[in-house]
């Protein structure tokens, strides 16, 4: 599979800006700030999307248009086209055709593919003069990543394990659950005593049950013949007041007995006194005259007698009664009955205070014996409670105990296990991997800088050395050497890893390069574009492009001078 085309609508400061390529040698030039990352950010947004927590933001038009292209790439022989449009979120992305697939065309996933056909800007760059290239290559041969040392990564492990088990960390847990263990015997032992007394609090418990019933029927008892006798008592009052309440109003007052003598009754004894009087001094003329007041005073007395015998006779009327003996009689029943009622009230309100105050006192005897049983109770489950709750600690403390020792020893075992697995992949690699790449990678190095009779090789401390005639170390070389050999390992792990399958994608490889050495890449490339799509990012203008038949691209502003 080889890019074809690039078609790039919209996409960080670049608008309207298609790109042709070629399936062999291809050299995209501009001038810093012209584009070159953008337009290599956008070959990889196109293959990959952005990552789901990329800043994406940066890549986005400057002008808030939709960021959107198109890219063709052919695939023995056929040509595939495919769009998308890059929203501010991941949901927002569009890739179409809906059902185009980029699966098996390219290296599976972005990691793969930044780690084998594409080196970005920097990664094959300057690096300056302190840089540790060996140390990048050995990590690459080792483990696949530049940036992950194995024979670090086995150090970092025997360090934590160490760290993990410093002071017998083991050997003091060890400890500490065996004396939990027969702190938690000893417990449990007591525990198992409190069989007994649970038995006890449950028969405790059926007690105070059977005593609480029996309150309850004793309060029943007393509360039925409390209901009894003020049911007889109810009658006996109810047909008392109706008795009451059939006597007549006796509250009236008789009529008065005019009694014989009276104030006016001694008036006119003295006006006969005085007449009579009157009379002797005038020789008894005014003698007769005398007896006028005493005539007069008998005829009102009769007057007033007869009137009072009518009002008795009626007054005793209203009540029925001929006499007034009989009256006093009916008044003296009267109030006969309303003692009586009132002593039934009397005895009724004595017979409730009796019941209850009887009641109370029973129910009170019963419901003591009840709250002492029940103390007694609470103090038993108190005792018991204490007892479990001391062994769910024990427990609780010795599990704690347990899973610390557990994790710990998962954790050694973990590393155990990495160690085993780094140091079998080192084994694997050494003699496997390794040299497969190492002798491709030899091979593009004696092209670029050809020397006869160099080898590279890995020792199993992941130190690269260089024979040439001579065995020496990688550091001993010059800092261009060593950078002409990364980059022939890196080519060489992408080939090994894809094949000639893929595009080589370089973002500016020649920024440490002097000419001598930038014209021996560009040829050792040019050569690998025989049988590969090879994309080269670069601010450098070399004349010497010229000379090879590649597909010059300058994409940097019509303005620039």
């Amino acid at each position: 599979m080889y890019i074809k085309d690039i078609n790039i609508f919209s996409f960080g400061r670049l608008k309207n800006r298609k790109i042709s390529f070629s399936d062999k040698f291809n050299v995209i030039y501009g001038k810093n700030e012209s584009g070159k990352t953008t337009v290599s950010a956008f070959i990889e947004a196109m293959l990959y999307s952005f990552p789901p927590r990329s800043d994406r933001s940066k890549y986005l038009p400057w002008d808030n248009s939709t960021a959107a292209g198109e890219m063709t790439v052919s695939v023995s022989g056929k040509d595939l086209t495919f769009y998308r449009k890059f929203g501010l979120q991941p949901k927002g992305d569009v890739l179409e055709p809906k059902d185009f697939s980029l699966k098996d065309l390219i290296p599976p996933g972005r990691e793969a593919y930044r780690k084998s056909i594409y080196a970005p800007e920097g990664a094959l760059g300057d690096f300056g003069t302190t840089a540790d290239l060996d140390i990048i290559i050995s990590n690459l041969l080792a483990g696949g990543d530049e940036t992950i040392s194995a024979q670090g990564a086995i150090k970092s492990l025997e360090k934590l394990r160490r760290s993990l088990n410093s002071g017998g960390k083991l050997k003091e847990y060890d400890q500490k659950i065996s004396l939990l263990e027969d702190e938690y015997s000893s417990a449990a032992a007591l525990v198992r005593r409190n069989e007994a007394t649970r038995k006890l609090i449950e028969e405790k418990k059926k007690a105070i049950c059977d005593y609480e019933a029996k309150a309850k029927e004793a309060e029943k008892s007393f509360d039925s013949r409390l209901k009894d006798d003020i049911r007889r008592l109810d009658g006996e009052i109810t047909a008392q007041a109706a008795y009451v309440a059939g006597f007549p109003q006796l509250d009236k007052k008789p009529p008065v007995k005019p009694a014989f003598l009276a104030v006016s009754t001694v008036f006119y004894i003295l006006c006969t006194l005085v007449l009579f009087i009157a009379g002797f001094f005038t020789h008894w003329a005014l003698f007769p005259l005398s007896a006028v007041p005493i005539a007069l005073y008998l005829c009102l007395f009769l007057i007033k007698r007869a009137s009072y015998k009518s009002a008795l006779k009626a007054f005793l009327a209203s009540f029925g009664c001929s006499s007034m003996e009989e009256f006093y009689q009916l008044r003296k029943d009267f109030e006969s009955a309303k003692d009586y009622y009132k002593a039934l009230l009397e005895e009724k309100s004595a017979i409730v205070t009796s019941f209850s105050e009887s009641s109370v006192a029973s129910a009170d005897i019963i419901y003591k014996k009840i709250l002492h049983m029940k103390y007694e109770l609470e103090e038993l489950e108190r005792s018991a409670d204490t007892k479990e709750r001391e062994l769910a600690v024990i427990e609780q403390e010795r599990d704690y105990y347990r899973g610390c020792r557990k994790t710990l020893s998962d954790k050694l075992e973990a590393i155990r296990v990495a160690l085993d697995a780094i140091n079998y992949a080192k084994d694997v690699i050494a003699t496997d991997f390794t040299p497969k790449v190492t002798a491709i990678a030899t091979g593009y190095i004696n092209r670029v800088a050809p020397k006869e009779g160099r080898s590279v090789a890995l020792s199993k401390d992941m130190s690269l050395t260089v024979s040439d005639g001579a065995r020496q170390s990688f550091s001993s070389h010059s800092f261009g050497f060593r950078e002409e050999m990364y980059l022939c390992f890196r080519i060489a792990w992408s080939e090994f890893l894809f094949g000639k399958d893929f595009p080589l994608i370089l973002d500016d490889p020649f920024t440490g390069s002097d000419d001598y050495r930038e014209k021996a890449l560009i040829d050792l490339l040019y050569s690998l574009a025989e049988d590969r799509q090879i994309i080269i990012f670069t601010n450098r203008r070399n004349d010497y492009f010229s000379q090879l038949n590649c597909n010059w691209v300058d994409i940097s502003p019509s303005d620039d001078v």
